[in-house]
């Protein structure tokens, strides 16, 4: 059974827990706070642990936080660095872009060209749909058109017999007067004899026998 190794806890270094001749104290100088930054320990100044550390560890850790200090300046440097240039570059951007808006550029500058707005699908939609409504339109109109023929059809029927209506009336009372005469002149005839024609004599000298 391997027996376990017995510890002098005030001779041993607090780090490589190794008996050393030359030791420091561990709570000067900022060593503890050092380490800590190092490393994920929490190291307290707490009765009956080991309180010193060797000159190696010493420098191992001096060294150490040396390191981490500068990764972390660098890194800030860097940043920062980097950041500038990221503004100069936006800086130069907008400035030439107020350049560009200068009145020599502007009027060097080509008209932008003009487009149609609105897209080919509806324009075609809308194309096919006025196909389609042109023969309804003008069924409509050729429908106007007869209505309108007819009409003046009427109206000029109705004139023409406005027109006759007077001259028929008027033609009614000659022809009155005219059988009126006709029928007074065979009266007047009848009566004299010898002026009626040579028929009508013969007719009316047998009658009267």
């Amino acid at each position: 059974m391997e027996r376990k190794k017995v510890l002098e806890l005030d001779k041993i270094c607090r780090v490589c827990i190794a008996e050393r001749k030359d030791m420091r104290p561990l709570f000067s100088e900022k060593i503890a706070e050092m380490l800590m930054e190092c490393a994920t320990v929490n190291i307290e100044n707490t009765e009956g642990w080991p309180d010193k550390i060797c000159v190696q560890c010493v420098h191992a850790v001096s060294r150490c936080h040396a390191f981490k200090r500068q990764v972390e300046r660098s890194d800030k440097e860097l940043r920062e660095y980097i950041k500038s240039l990221t503004v100069r570059v936006v800086i130069e951007d907008t400035n030439e872009m107020k350049m560009d808006k200068s009145p020599q550029k502007i009027l060097s500058q080509k008209p932008p060209k003009l487009q149609l707005i609105q897209p080919q699908a509806q324009f075609q939609l809308q194309t096919q749909q006025n196909q389609l409504q042109l023969p309804q339109q003008q069924i409509i109109l050729q429908q106007q058109q007869q209505q309108q023929h007819q009409q003046t059809q009427q109206v000029q029927q109705l004139q023409l017999q406005s027109q006759q209506q007077p001259t028929q009336q008027q033609q009614q009372p000659t022809m009155k007067r005219k059988a009126v005469s006709s029928t007074r002149k065979a009266q007047r005839a009848s009566k004299k004899p010898h002026l009626l024609p040579q028929p009508l004599q013969l007719q009316q000298q047998q009658q009267q026998q």
